[in-house]
């Protein structure tokens, strides 16, 4: 794998949810800095080859460095510590449902004739 000329990256500044780590070693994935956001594998500290839309030429993240200076149990406490914020979460979705129609209050119901 031929890499870019852009500089190294190191995990430790990227964003702990834009990287995947694994404990049994398997290659890490990570997050297409560039501004595709796909999530790409790190293979000999180099991201490997993709679109960035299908179809297309390669991204201009394909080929970046990166240099994992991070172990599995600190990228796992960055990301506890993210997901305790409000910041990380979602917000529920907000359902709205029609009302149903007001009905006419029984002092103004008239009277039939029969």
């Amino acid at each position: 794998m031929i890499h870019s000329r852009r500089p190294v990256l190191l995990a430790s500044t990227l964003p702990a949810y834009t990287l995947s780590l694994t404990p049994t070693g398997e290659h890490p994935m990570a997050a297409c800095p560039a501004g595709c956001g796909r999530w790409v594998l790190i293979r000999r500290h180099v991201m490997m080859n993709h679109p960035d839309t299908p179809g297309a030429t390669p991204c201009p993240g394909s080929g970046q460095r990166i240099r994992i200076d991070v172990t599995f149990e600190q990228w796992r406490q960055r990301l506890r510590d993210i997901e305790r914020t409000a910041d990380y979460r979602r917000p529920s979705p907000s359902r709205l449902q029609p009302q149903p129609p007001t009905p006419t209050p029984v002092c103004r119901i008239r009277r039939s004739a029969a």
